[in-house]
């Protein structure tokens, strides 16, 4: 099953190649002819930025009809090179046949265009589960637990299909769609030649989980390294708000809760929350695990100050150190590689380094006329960047 599986994922991708829409700036010039012909039709200019949306597949056609004979017309039965393009304009697709030398110009039919698809989950909604799954790769309904029925719409009013037993494969075809009164997110998967909708989770537990190339459950911490050959098929692995961070050792992943005065820790690889802080004195900002002590986490508030937490005890999270530096938010954080170091990039222009153990800053860096945004460290130590209006690179001075 799971090779069966494999070789339909592929065969999707290599699908999913050519059909999907480009930049504008990529777009090919017999383009031009087919929106020359809509022009015409619609009286009145229609420029590529006047519309929609547009995609277009090149293909050889077997003849001069390029796919799309027309009544009464006679056609060559020779191989001709062209495009087919979908137009969408106020609110119709036009499907046009254009040759490469754009000779041939066939506008084979008219179609009311699709509604756009809702976002989902809705902005601002927390109540679904972040979608951990993506179109064109395998999961699997989680081991031990309980089958996932397969319906024939996104939703629990949809005619059951059928079920997936616990521990089976699939493959993804579409989503995430998102029923409205349940807050559930869906899939249409592909289970065994069984083709349905069926539900990612509901009240913070995961059903399905995705899978990597090998076939097992992915998180966030695994150790399988990027390469030009599986960036293909990078899927979500966690989806939260920011300001968020991920530990040094990928374990945990620290995000803010709605009203941006709490932070949550959760498992990357299950989701279980393992520690929280609600009612901080601000807004978090910004948001740095220590590399060399996972549990140990700089929080950048709106009001200038930089908290150190300690989350070594399940469940809560404890403040260590409230340091206060900054005349106004603090944008940016970066621990050196050792962990010793904390630089803090604000509102104000100013960056700070810190000792996460002492309360004063050991130094205090002028120089941005802008706020700071981003500020890190080299990957040996020996040099901080702090960017905003411009970036600075400080270092020690060359000795002699």
């Amino acid at each position: 099953m799971f090779r069966r599986l494999s070789l339909s994922l592929g065969l999707m991708l290599a699908l999913l190649v050519v059909v999907l829409p480009v930049l504008a700036q990529d777009a090919p010039g017999p383009i031009n002819a087919a929106l020359a012909d809509l022009s015409s039709r619609v009286g009145r200019n229609v420029a590529l930025t006047d519309l929609q949306n547009w995609s277009y597949v090149q293909s050889n056609f077997p003849s001069t009809a390029l796919g799309c004979p027309q009544p009464g017309v006679l056609y060559s039965d020779v191989v001709t090179g062209g495009f087919q393009f979908t137009l969408i304009h106020d609110g119709t697709s036009y499907d046009y046949r254009v040759s490469n030398d754009q000779r041939i110009i066939i506008l084979c039919g008219t179609t009311p265009a699709a509604e756009p698809t809702p976002a989902c989950p809705p902005v601002g909604d927390s109540d679904y589960l972040p979608p951990r799954l993506a179109v064109g790769t395998q999961a699997r309904v989680e081991a031990g637990g309980l089958p996932n029925v397969l319906r024939d719409q996104p939703g629990s009013s949809g005619k059951l299909l059928g079920q997936i037993p616990s521990g089976d494969v699939f493959v993804v075809l579409d989503g995430p769609r998102c029923s409205l009164l349940d807050k559930i997110v869906w899939w249409q998967v592909n289970y065994n030649g069984a083709i349905g909708w069926t539900a990612e989770g509901d009240d913070g537990d995961y059903w399905l989980e995705p899978l990597n190339l090998v076939g097992t459950p992915v998180s966030v911490g695994e150790a399988l390294p990027l390469s030009a050959a599986n960036v293909n098929l990078l899927v979500p692995l966690v989806n939260v708000a920011e300001p968020a961070a991920l530990s040094a050792d990928g374990q945990r992943v620290a995000s803010t809760t709605p009203d941006g005065k709490g932070i949550t820790i959760t498992d990357s690889a299950t989701g279980t929350i393992l520690n929280s802080i609600t009612n901080l004195p601000g807004v978090v900002v910004a948001l740095t695990f220590n590399p060399k002590v996972d549990t140990q986490l700089a929080v950048g508030l709106d009001i200038g100050s930089v908290l150190i937490l300690d989350a070594s005890t399940p469940g809560t999270l404890t403040q260590r150190r409230a340091l206060s530096g900054h005349q106004g938010a603090v944008n940016a954080l970066a621990y050196s590689p050792d962990g010793r170091l904390l630089a803090s990039g604000g509102a104000d222009g100013v960056v700070q380094v810190w000792s996460p153990d002492a309360a004063a800053p050991l130094a205090t860096l002028s120089g941005h006329t802008a706020p700071v945004t981003r500020v890190e460290f080299s990957a040996d130590g020996s040099v901080l960047i702090s960017r905003g209006e411009k970036a600075i690179f400080w270092g020690l001075p060359s000795a002699g």
